[in-house]
């Protein structure tokens, strides 16, 4: 059966958030309350400019054609 690629949300976000609910839970820490796709591909550019990645890199990973456009989002 071929993947549904538009219900990614239902398919693979929901359960994740699911299941890092539960351990947070367990640790005390409160829980995650709203993911998106978006939020999170932020999230992961964010990351990896803090972390040091070259822009460039960091912009081809998401699809940018310019990594000004990276660094102003």
């Amino acid at each position: 059966m071929a993947l549904d690629r538009h219900r990614v949300r239902e398919r693979i976000l929901k359960p994740a958030v699911v299941d890092a609910n539960a351990v947070l839970g367990e640790t005390g820490i409160d829980p995650i309350r709203r993911a998106s796709l978006q939020g999170l591909r932020r999230t992961f550019a964010s990351l990896r400019i803090a972390a040091g990645d070259d822009p460039v890199y960091v912009s081809q990973q998401l699809g940018h054609t310019s990594p000004a456009f990276t660094m102003t989002v």
